[in-house]
């Protein structure tokens, strides 16, 4: 149980950290893509519908990481929840333990 438990609570901070870190650098993607745009367009010598169809495509890239992103804040969100809700459950049951101990050995 507590093995399964510490790999559940490491996949989800791993997430979380992931997702925290893609929140940081999504501001700084925008001009990233303009330029990638722009490098295709020069170098395959492309012309109007195509360039659309690509920033198209990146905008519905765009749209599809950040519903990501925020199924990821809202999974992690539940796994803090998961860890304090565990954390007192935990310290309920040691409590109990403490309480039954003391009572043996009065």
């Amino acid at each position: 149980m507590f093995r399964r438990f510490a790999v559940i609570s490491t996949i989800a901070l791993a997430l979380a950290g992931t997702a925290d870190a893609a929140q940081r650098r999504a501001g700084r993607r925008e001009p990233r893509q303009d330029r990638v745009v722009e490098r295709l367009q020069q170098r395959r010598n492309l012309n109007d519908a195509q360039v659309n169809g690509l920033r198209a495509l990146q905008e519905g890239r765009q749209r599809e990481l950040q519903s990501l992103r925020q199924e990821l804040r809202q999974k992690g969100q539940r796994s803090r929840e998961l860890r304090q809700e565990t954390r007192e459950r935990r310290r309920d049951i040691n409590q109990r333990f403490r309480s039954g101990v003391r009572g043996l050995v009065k």
